[in-house]
Order: structure tokens, then sequence, then C-alpha cells
């Protein structure tokens, strides 16, 4: 089972897939198999000539025969990569189920001032201006209730965002911050974070939290959690 401990690891994964995907970009695939249509037209057509005459293939139509006997190694390897990724997938398609963006509401919003760096960001967050959001809750020193609150929208925005560890990050620094509001759903987030990074282990932390702790998420987090034991 595949496992991503950190975003390094996933960014490593990441350029590994890119790099094999660029040499088998569109174009070079185009104009090897250009190439080796035409190598099979001068053999029918010598053959036509004289089919007692042997063929001879040039340096370079050698070596595209042996770049196509290459493309079928990479296709095997592209199965044998299929069926590595068959176990990530899953913690993927969990965290698609599951996953909903968190919606500010009107209460959260009446402890601030209209006009702050904080209550901006929310109004960015709440049109799906992620980036904007992101930026003015990661530019301005927070404190107190604002702390935490900024803090808590911030690994939302960074999940929008794909930065999946600075999410972690955030909802952590939430997590060690005491009580406050957004406890059970930084431990929400924390898990299906992981598990968009299929961290079983990590998300089960928080699943099991959740289903000793709250009730709202309880019930969803346990689900997971047995799905995650049935595999």
């Amino acid at each position: 089972m595949m496992k991503f401990e950190n975003e390094n690891d996933l960014k490593l994964y990441s350029d590994y897939e890119h790099d094999v995907d660029t040499f088998l970009s569109d174009v070079e695939k185009k104009r090897l198999i250009d190439n080796l249509q035409t190598i099979q037209v001068e053999y029918i057509e010598s053959q036509h000539d004289d089919k007692k005459t042997p063929i001879r293939l040039s340096r370079k139509k050698y070596y595209f025969v042996a770049v196509a006997m290459l493309i079928l190694l990479i296709g095997v390897a592209g199965v044998l990569k299929f069926s590595i990724l068959k176990t990530t997938i899953e913690g993927t398609d969990i965290f698609l189920q599951y996953y909903s963006v968190y919606k500010v509401d009107g209460v959260m919003r009446s402890d601030i001032n209209a006009n702050s760096e904080l209550s901006l960001a929310l109004e960015a967050y709440s049109e799906g201006n992620f980036g904007k959001a992101s930026s003015l809750l990661k530019s301005h020193a927070y404190s107190g209730i604002e702390f935490n609150k900024a803090q808590f929208y911030f690994g939302l925005a960074s999940i929008e965002l794909a930065d999946y560890q600075v999410a972690i990050e955030a909802f952590n620094k939430v997590l060690s911050n005491g009580n406050n509001p957004y406890i059970a759903q930084s431990h929400w987030y924390l898990a299906l974070t992981w598990l968009k990074l299929n961290n079983y282990n990590a998300a089960k932390e928080h699943l099991q939290w959740l289903q000793q702790n709250d009730r709202f998420y309880g019930k969803k987090a346990k689900e997971i959690f047995n799905k995650l034991n049935d595999n």
C-alpha cells in the first residue's frame, strides 16, 4: 500500500509520473507511429519486388524497431503501475465521497469586524476565491479567537488549493491551541486530508476521536473507519 507521509514524498511521486508522461508525449508517440508505418510500407514493397532478396534495415530503422519494443515494455510496466495504484486510489475515492466545501455561516462572521483582514478573507473564501483567502489568512498575524478561526479557514483554503501538507499544519495548530469551536471540524478535515494522502493510520486517529467525542461527524467517521478496516 503506497502512502505519502509528507508533501515531499507526494512531490517526488508526482515528478516521477510527470517524467514518464513527458517521455510518452503525444507528439513523440505520433512520430514513432509514423516511422513504424514507413518501415512497414517499405517492407511490403520490397516483398513484392523480390521475395528472395533478404530485407536489410538501416541503422536508423533498427532504432525505431528497438523503440517499438521499448514501448511494449513500458506498456507492461503501465499495467504493473496500475496494479500498484489500485490500493492508493481507494483513499482518494473516500476523500471525494465525503469531502465537501465548508460553508461560512452568519454566526461565525458576527464576532469579527466587517472591514478586518479576517472578514475579507472569509468573504473571498465564501466566493470560492481560495487563493485570495489563503493569501489574506497567511499574511496577517491573528490572535485570540481570530487565530483559531484564521488557521481553520486557512487549512480549508489550502485543501482547495491542493496544499495538503499546509492544510495539515494549519489544522494541527487549531488542535494544539486549547478548547475552541473548531476542534471537531479540524479533526474531520484532518482525517479527510490524510485519506487524500493515503495515510490511513493518521486518518484513523482523527476518525476515532470523532466517534468518541462528536455526534455530528461521529457517524460518518465510523463509516469511513469501518471501510478502512475492511481493506
